[in-house]
């Protein structure tokens, strides 16, 4: 980068976002619903299940040289910019706002073809699981709603877009091994993910 961009470049003061608490919407339990909801699918388990042990491997090197540093790097970030906006934030403050809506700009593309893309597949799995005879408009039209719900959901406050995860999450509970079970439903019973995030 030259001089002259690095020029307009302001560090943003932290100081008075600090007065200012944000309220603390999602707990551990929030988080880890989320994780086994973005994660843990169906079609995840049946990749996974035709791969066959190795997959196991895979799975760790995933966790430790992906999933890790990722949450690492998202945790460092968010404690050394706490003000609202996330990844544009921190774009935003280390390189301006060029790069921040670029970067804004291809997170929303990307979301902007998977999301349908994804609704797609479940009408086709909607049609084939039921043996439903749905023509093609019938099915453009469930994926029309559903983005439709997408987009409400996520104009909704935190407190209740939360829940959509969450509620996705526990179907899931019933694929985990007993012992995995156990620990998931202690966790939210014993509300000891709230005082780890307290």
């Amino acid at each position: 980068m030259s001089a002259e961009n690095d020029a307009h470049i302001q560090p943003v003061d932290a100081a008075p976002l600090a007065g200012r608490p944000f309220g603390k919407t999602l707990t551990v339990f929030d988080l880890t619903l989320f994780t086994v909801s973005a994660i843990v699918l169906l079609d995840t388990l049946a990749a996974t299940a035709s791969i066959g042990p190795s997959a196991v491997t895979w799975w760790l090197l995933l966790a430790v040289f992906f999933a890790l540093p990722m949450g690492l790097i998202t945790a460092e970030m968010g404690t050394t910019y706490p003000e609202q906006g996330g990844l544009y934030a921190w774009i935003r403050n280390a390189f301006g706002t060029k790069w921040a809506a670029r970067a804004a700009w291809g997170y929303f593309i990307n979301n902007a073809l998977w999301v349908p893309s994804v609704y797609v597949m479940f009408s086709g799995f909607l049609v084939r699981l039921f043996g439903l005879d749905l023509p093609l408009s019938t099915q453009v039209g469930i994926n029309i709603a559903l983005l439709w719900v997408t987009v409400a959901v996520n104009c909704a406050s935190l407190e209740f877009g939360k829940w959509v995860p969450n509620l996705g999450a526990l179907p899931q509970d019933d694929h985990l091994p007993d012992d995995h079970r156990w620990r998931f439903h202690l966790c939210r019973r014993s509300r000891l993910c709230e005082r780890i995030s307290a």
